[in-house]
């Protein structure tokens, strides 16, 4: 087996439309985080040994793998990772008597990026698919939200039916048949074994209660809030902070979020990909309203955790101001109440993923309260009721 670019070799691609599954059991979960704490930011692959449980490609809805082993063959740059099999798979054999039975496939990691099908990697279905009867992909990340495919070539037979007119006058039909090599591909879902029901639900749990606490956070801010901001009862003037951080700051009179040219991320704010929740999310969080931020929120979180506490009071205040701004702009279009309830749930999900991880729990709970109180203020807005703000400006006003 070859993982190394050799050849390039492309094939006309068919989709097949049903979907198969793969199951990734806790002695695969277990190899696979340890070799993302090992190895870090740069990429990883890896032999992939696996096993049928059901079904065969020609039928995808019954179609079930099961992952048996992960065998690393490469550890690469941040970027790229290749391998070519070489004299080493025979440890395989040697150790694990079963692996005869098992079928081979690919691994690689895309540490805190996106997983999905570059074009690198279906160049590498490419290359490597006429050396297995169907073959299995998968990528994984730090975000555990993995992508797989199974390919194998198909010769695809099409008839066409064709006419001419003879020397008569005549019209003649015929049938003309073609016969075109093509790879078939199975998007595959990945399933976790669940070897320890307890320990999975504890974790639903844990973030059912998260979801309650901040309603109830929500709530007690709708009644009991009495000064403008976000950070603790403190106002911010925030014009003393531009400049002060790049990332964050815009001109010195503006702020530089007006609704401009068509997003190049829309998409339906009802029916948002795993993609799209990721782009958003990282603009929402990087105060980004051109729609072009390229880190991770994973590496966003890390970066307003490790600013002065007087920064990420700033921060605070900024995002409140322009989450409205940006969503609208990804979207290109002003979103009706439903809708934004479902994005911002949505990008609320994308920092509660980090809640666990210690340096970032300040910084989730005060994002995640950021957008509680934005959609609070947001649906007063939409039903005409007055908001917060407005309330604080005519008690202002009124003391004044």
């Amino acid at each position: 087996m070859s993982n190394k670019k050799e050849t390039e070799v492309t094939y006309p691609i068919h989709e097949m439309d049903a979907r198969g599954k793969l199951i990734l059991p806790s002695n695969i979960v277990s190899q696979i985080n340890y070799l993302h704490g090992q190895v870090g930011k740069e990429e990883w692959s890896a032999m992939l040994l696996y096993d049928v449980k059901s079904g065969s490609p020609a039928k995808p809805e019954d179609f079930v793998l099961e992952a048996k082993h992960l065998f690393l063959m490469d550890i690469g740059t941040a970027a790229y990772t290749e391998y070519e099999a070489d004299s080493d798979i025979v440890d395989i054999y040697e150790k694990l008597p079963d692996a005869m039975e098992w079928k081979t496939g690919h691994i690689h990691s895309h540490h805190n990026m996106s997983a999905y099908f570059s074009g690198t990697d279906w160049s590498e279905l490419h290359t490597n698919v006429d050396k297995h009867n169907y073959y299995l992909s998968l990528i994984v990340n730090f975000d555990t939200k993995y992508a797989a495919k199974v390919a194998f070539l198909s010769n695809v037979h099409k008839t066409a039916k064709m006419n001419y007119v003879d020397d008569s006058g005549e019209t003649q039909h015929f049938k003309n048949t073609t016969v075109e090599q093509q790879m078939a591909v199975i998007d595959m879902d990945v399933y976790y074994g669940l070897d320890d029901q307890f320990f999975y639900d504890r974790y639903h749990q844990v973030v059912d209660k998260e979801k309650e606490r901040l309603k109830q956070l929500a709530a007690k801010r709708k009644s009991t809030y009495t000064t403008k901001g976000y950070t603790g009862g403190k106002s911010i003037d925030l014009s003393k902070y531009r400049g002060q951080n790049d990332a964050l700051s815009g001109s010195e009179d503006t702020l530089p979020f007006e609704k401009g040219e068509k997003a190049p991320f829309e998409g339906d704010p009802k029916v948002m990909t795993t993609v799209e929740v990721e782009n958003l999310a990282r603009n929402v969080f990087a105060v980004n309203g051109d729609l072009d931020e390229l880190q991770s929120v994973y590496q966003i979180l890390y970066a307003i955790a490790a600013s002065a506490t007087e920064k990420q009071e700033f921060y605070y205040d900024y995002l409140a101001l322009n989450v409205e701004n940006i969503i609208g702009k990804f979207f290109d279009q002003d979103l009706e109440i439903d809708e934004m309830q479902i994005v911002v749930d949505e990008i609320s999900k994308s920092t509660l993923r980090f809640s666990t991880i210690p340096a970032l729990v300040d910084v989730v709970k005060g994002i995640t309260e950021v957008l509680a109180h934005f959609l609070m203020d947001f649906e007063l807005q939409k039903s005409g009721e007055e908001t917060i703000e407005d309330k604080l400006e005519k008690e202002a006003a009124d003391l004044s």
